[in-house]
């Protein structure tokens, strides 16, 4: 990877029923199947076992719709950055509740429970980055978003898959765990990604996994983003878009945003440069 050169990377299997696609991370959003469940109808609380112990700092992101039968039509990885609520992810991400708000909201799955979540600021990105039928250059595709007490009208959702449900954080929020920022990697670095790929079993909920990676090569993005490349045998998948990169420390080093086309193993994460200020 060369400074300044443009790469080519997919989308992947995802259908995204707005029309329009989720930026150009092979990973990005997963189109989980979670529903709200009718307050008459009791079905109890189960958690999906872990693949190994959560990093409560990293949670799954979900786009649902805002009509009478609100369902959910993507799904991506966020993280905090402080305790009081604030966290990053892509803007292709969370690009429906951005650009359509009158149409889409936010869901942040943490634990047990849901919450509501606002952008606070997301990259605008150009038409090509969010049409799935085009490949697009790299660039700035971060978002910065508010986790809240739940305001839906709601009180829990159930993924059918596994049968998991979920029930709304109602009173204060808590004091959330959060990530520290750190320094960019160094070429043949291990680096650790943590987020919600989508699960390649059909009646198996999405859980948070972790994948090693060794970062590969350093440059910059056209538009001047400084991102790095991760090579992986066990690559992120559909859901993993917004996933924190972490060195051995646990420290942010970057946000895993797209795969590689013409490779099975390349990904490119955003430095944790350019994170220190998702609001420009």
């Amino acid at each position: 990877m060369r400074g300044g050169i443009a790469f080519v990377v997919v989308l992947g299997v995802l259908a995204w029923p707005w029309g329009s696609g989720a930026g150009w991370a092979a990973p990005p959003t997963s189109a989980v199947l979670v529903t709200p469940v009718m307050p008459e109808a009791p079905v109890p609380v189960v958690t999906p076992p872990p693949l190994h112990t959560p990093d409560p700092a990293v949670f799954q992101l979900i786009t649902m719709t805002r009509d009478t039968g609100a369902h959910s039509v993507s799904a991506g990885t966020a993280f905090f950055i402080d305790a009081n609520g604030t966290a990053l992810t892509n803007s292709h991400v969370v690009y429906a509740a951005f650009t359509e708000p009158a149409h889409y909201r936010l869901l942040a799955i943490i634990g047990t429970e849901f919450y509501s979540a606002s952008i606070v600021c997301a990259s605008v990105l150009a038409e090509m980055s969010i049409n799935r039928e085009a490949p697009a250059p790299l660039g700035r595709d971060i978002a910065e978003i508010r986790v809240m007490p739940s305001a839906f009208e709601f009180v829990r959702i159930r993924d059918p898959r596994a049968g998991v449900t979920y029930v709304a954080h109602r009173g204060p929020a808590p004091r959330f765990v959060a990530l520290p920022l750190g320094h960019a990697p160094a070429v043949g670095e291990v680096v650790r990604i943590v987020g919600y790929g989508e699960s390649e079993t059909p009646n198996v909920a999405d859980v948070q996994w972790t994948t090693t990676g060794t970062v590969s090569d350093i440059s910059t993005a056209q538009d001047g983003t400084p991102v790095f490349g991760v090579e992986s045998q066990n690559r992120p998948r559909p859901g993993n878009s917004g996933s924190p990169v972490l060195d051995d420390q646990g420290y942010v080093v970057g946000m895993y945003t797209w795969n590689v086309a013409e490779s099975a193993t390349a990904g490119l994460a955003i430095a944790g440069a350019a994170l220190a200020r998702a609001c420009p």
